[in-house]
Order: C-alpha cells, then structure tokens, then sequence
C-alpha cells in the first residue's frame, strides 16, 4: 500500500469546445483524466483572466475505475466569440504548471457545415441547369433532323 502512496502518475489534460444542442451557444472545457494523487489545481482563463468561479460548472474530484481521478470545469460561451482559453494544470507529477490554449477565431462554430450545405446546393442547382440544357439541345437537335428528312 506505501508504494500507491509514493506513485505519481502523470495526468492527460484536454481543452475542447462542444457545440450545445439546439442554441447556438458552446461549452469549453477543460478535463483532467488519470490523475494521482488526487489533489489537482484546474483553472480556466478567458484572454489570460481567470474565469470567475460562478460562471463555470464542474470541478469535482471524480473516480476513475483504475485508483486514478478526473476533474472536468467548463464554461458556457456564446457561439460567436473571439476569445482565447487557456486551461492551466498544476500537480504534483508536473515541476510546474501545464498549460493548454484555445484560439476562438470564428464567430459561427457551425459555418463549415454551413458552407457544405451550401456547396451542394449550388452544385445541384448547376446540375439542373446543365440536365435542362442538354434536354433541349437533344430535342432541338432531334427536331431539326426531322425536318431535314422531311
């Protein structure tokens, strides 16, 4: 049991965005997964600021089933902000603090979806035009042989 004690194992921290269901807001979050012991310091930054603590969700400590933990804070942000996040660790398998970024650089996270719809819209519309115009060039090529028989 004294070597549980003395182990330090090295966490996996990740910064992601999740867009929310039906709104077109976005959940930034910060997750700490694999961590031993247990006492870790998560913090999350908006433009190098601390975030305030009534803004963000989460920040228990939670079992893992292999006698490691997790943590997880998350932030609600609008969809169409540019901001930078910053996720900051500090534990005791680390000499000093890790720190990951998120550059939100787009006002709409769903504007490559956005475009795709798009995209094949106009494609199809071309098609279309193309379909129609062979049609009437093969009827109009098609007529005019019949009057050359004539």
């Amino acid at each position: 049991m004294e070597k549980n004690v003395l182990r330090k194992v090295t966490p996996r921290v990740k910064l992601f965005r999740k867009p929310l269901p039906d709104s077109q807001g976005l959940q930034i979050s910060c997750l700490a997964t694999g961590v031993y012991p247990r006492h870790i310091n998560l913090s999350l930054f908006r433009d190098d600021q601390p975030v305030d603590d009534d803004q963000i969700t989460g920040g228990e400590i939670l079992p893992n089933g292999d006698g490691t933990y997790q943590m997880r804070k998350s932030l609600l942000i609008s969809a169409c902000e540019g901001h930078k996040y910053n996720c900051t660790m500090k534990h005791l398998s680390f000499g000093e603090k890790l720190d990951i970024t998120l550059e939100m650089n787009e006002c709409d996270p769903g504007s490559f979806s956005k475009s795709a719809v798009l995209g094949v819209l106009v494609f199809m519309c071309v098609a279309v035009i193309i379909i129609t115009a062979l049609i009437i060039w093969r009827k109009r090529r098609a007529a005019g042989k019949c009057s050359v028989q004539s």
